[in-house]
Formats: C-alpha cells, structure tokens, sequence
C-alpha cells in the first residue's frame, strides 16, 4: 500500500482550529483539535476518491499553499506527526496509508 505525506500547518483563530496543507492548497476547520486531525484526513481522502472518479490524478490543478504558510511551517515548534492509515470503505477502494505531517502555529503570519 502507498504511503501520502501531506505537511499541514495548524492555528486557533477565533476559537476554531484551521488547518491549511502546503503541497496543496485546501485546508479545512473544526472546533477541536482532534476533529481537526479528522476532518483532515477525511478532506484527503476526498480529492483522492474525486479524482479517482474523474479518472485523473487526486489534486490535479491544485497548487502549493501561499508562502505566508510554509514560512509558519518552518517557524512552528509543536509537532502533530503521525500515520493515520485510512480506514477501509467498501467505495474507496485501496486508499494510501496518509501521513499528514502537522504543525501547530502560534498566529496567523502575515
């Protein structure tokens, strides 16, 4: 099975957690943390089962996040990493292992 890694940087604005990934800009949020873990992974899941659908690769015409972001990549201390191996869907098919890689960050850079 393929592995996915997707870096994620993760902030608190207003009391939502807001994840933003940088190899593709989609990002999504939720009101805790450990949704946010999930709703992301869901959202991966997603534009891999929307290509496969269309028969195109997943992310096609998506581009890398805007560079405020990977600047709050490379700034972030506090690591989330871990496998989170996608859970079987009779629809989906063989899914890859997704490895997001996420930061939390302490404020939006501007």
């Amino acid at each position: 099975m393929k592995t996915l890694e997707i870096r994620a940087i993760a902030l608190q604005e207003d009391g939502v957690w807001v994840a933003q990934c940088l190899e593709y800009d989609i990002g999504t949020q939720a009101d805790t943390l450990r949704d946010l873990e999930r709703d992301l992974q869901q959202m991966i899941e997603t534009h891999i089962l929307l290509g496969r659908e269309r028969g195109r690769p997943p992310f096609e015409n998506i581009g890398k996040a805007p560079d405020r972001f990977w600047k709050m990549w490379d700034k972030a201390e506090f690591r989330l990493e871990k496998a989170v191996p996608a859970p079987p869907k009779p629809e989906s098919g063989d899914l890859p292992v997704i490895r997001p890689h996420i930061r939390i960050a302490e404020r939006l850079a501007a």
